[in-house]
């Protein structure tokens, strides 16, 4: 998962000054990070598929991209722009259930939405998200709050 968080990581003046935006950031971080086809390679014995290996390995491969400046053939490295690492955000809420950290998701219902079917919606929802992450010991619980 990559975060791009507004001002206080990526000063946007300097961006700027490059005629940057948080738009030519994000782009090119999505093109550099993923793989592509290269083609088959077939013989009388073997077909292979080939492919470019193109998601980040590190947080260099980060920093080594290269946004094109607008307006210009040049580019600059993501690293001039910004600070670039690996890190988690600092946890500001804190969420508890029975004492144990949780996390809550808080789902608002559009006013011409059908009640009944939001909520059959979410258990759904939530039920196939529990049996993807059953493995790190996750559960839902559901609570309905009006």
């Amino acid at each position: 998962m990559m975060s791009i968080i507004g001002a206080e990581t990526i000063p946007i003046d300097l961006l700027n000054s490059y005629g940057l935006t948080m738009n030519h950031i994000t782009t090119a971080v999505a093109e550099e990070n993923r793989d592509v086809a290269a083609g088959q390679v077939t013989s009388d014995r073997f077909d292979v598929l080939a492919k470019t290996d193109g998601r980040f390995q590190s947080v260099d491969d980060i920093a080594d991209i290269q946004p094109r400046i607008p307006g210009s053939n040049r580019t600059i490295a993501l690293s001039e722009v910004a600070e670039v690492k690996d890190t988690h955000r600092e946890e500001r809420l804190f969420v508890r259930l029975n004492g144990e950290p949780s996390m809550q998701l808080s789902i608002t219902k559009l006013p011409d939405a059908n009640t009944l079917e939001v909520i059959e919606g979410v258990k759904s929802e939530l039920n196939r998200l529990e049996r993807r992450v059953y493995r790190w010991g996750m559960k839902s619980q559901l609570k309905l709050l009006m």
